[in-house]
C-alpha cells in the first residue's frame, strides 16, 4: 500500500500536470525491490529477482506510455520499507517497523502536500 502510494506521489510531483497515470504498478515495484532486499537477507539466489527487476526497468524505460515516476517511486519505497523490516533490532523491532512505515508515508504525504500547493 505504502509502496503504491509512494510511486504515485513521485508520479504527481514530477509528471507533467495533465499527464495521465493509473494501475498498481508503483506497488508491484515495490514488492520487487521487498523481494530484493528480503533474498539479500536470507543470502538467497539473487538472480531470478534481479533478472525480473532489470527487465521490468528495461520496459518501463523504453516502452512509451508508462509513468516511470511510479516504478522508481514503489521501488525505492518497497526497499526501504524491507530494509527497516528486516533490519530491525530484535529490541525495538516494532518502533523500527513502525518508524520506517510512518517515515515513508510522511514523505509520500509532503510531496503530495507540496506539488497540490505549487499547483494552486
Amino acid at each position: 500500500l505504502l509502496s503504491g502510494l509512494a510511486g504515485s506521489a513521485l508520479t504527481y510531483l514530477i509528471a507533467a500536470p495533465n499527464q495521465p497515470s493509473l494501475g498498481a504498478s508503483g506497488a508491484i515495484f515495490g514488492l520487487l525491490g521487498a523481494t530484493a532486499v528480503l533474498m539479500r537477507r536470507m543470502n538467497y539466489d539473487m538472480r531470478p529477482v534481479l533478472i525480473l527487476l532489470a527487465l521490468n526497468l528495461v520496459f518501463t524505460f523504453t516502452m512509451g506510455g508508462i509513468a516511470w515516476e511510479a516504478h522508481v517511486g514503489g521501488l525505492v519505497a518497497g526497499a526501504l520499507i524491507a530494509v527497516g523490516m528486516v533490519h530491525a533490532p530484535r529490541e525495538r523491532r516494532t518502533a523500527v517497523q513502525a518508524g520506517t512505515c510512518a517515515l515513508v508515508l510522511l514523505v509520500s504525504v509532503v510531496i503530495i502536500i507540496a506539488r497540490t500547493m505549487s499547483l494552486t
